[in-house]
């Protein structure tokens, strides 16, 4: 299965159109990039997929590197929803670039905390390529097309291989 956008549309500042969901936040579309038009943390938009193994490649900016301010994307995957296919976004896979590292992380619940970590030099305002590709337990996460992170879920993060939505 090959799901993608590419964001060539029209600009908007009421959604990003096709699959995506706002699930927090206001998101738009400004020459052919998906941007948080609230600009608030936890802002959250979804793919409306069932995609247990997949891939994502993503170009994404932001504040990388400042001590108290921090606007950076998230490329969050294996997003949990209930029974009822409602999202639960405080259950989640991501990768985000921050400070100098590549960081994997789980939500579980609402605790955030960090699987794994790579260096990468990170600049504000510099486009990065980040790909994400999970298979069963196993992550791979590369940055401008060096692989950077392979790690594979263990023990109760297993559970992350069942849950299908992704989002930024």
């Amino acid at each position: 299965i090959w799901i993608g956008d590419l964001f060539k549309r029209a600009n908007s500042t009421s959604g990003p159109g096709s699959s995506w969901t706002n699930s927090a936040g206001t998101w738009g579309i400004t020459s052919e990039l998906l941007y948080s038009e609230t600009d608030a943390d936890a802002d959250f938009v979804t793919w409306d997929t069932d995609l247990k193994d997949g891939y994502i490649r993503a170009v994404v900016s932001g504040t990388l590197n400042h001590a108290t301010t921090v606007r950076i994307p998230d490329i969050a995957f294996r997003i949990r929803e209930d029974r009822d296919g409602a999202i639960d976004l405080t259950t989640a896979l991501f990768v985000q670039l921050k400070n100098a590292v590549v960081d994997l992380r789980k939500n579980d619940g609402g605790t955030e905390a960090s699987l794994t970590t790579a260096t990468q030099t990170t600049t504000n305002g510099t486009y990065y390529v980040v790909e994400v590709k999970w298979e069963g337990s196993l992550v791979r996460v590369w940055v401008n097309e060096v692989l950077l992170i392979s790690y594979n879920l263990l023990g109760s993060d297993l559970k992350y291989t069942e849950y299908p939505r992704v989002g930024v």
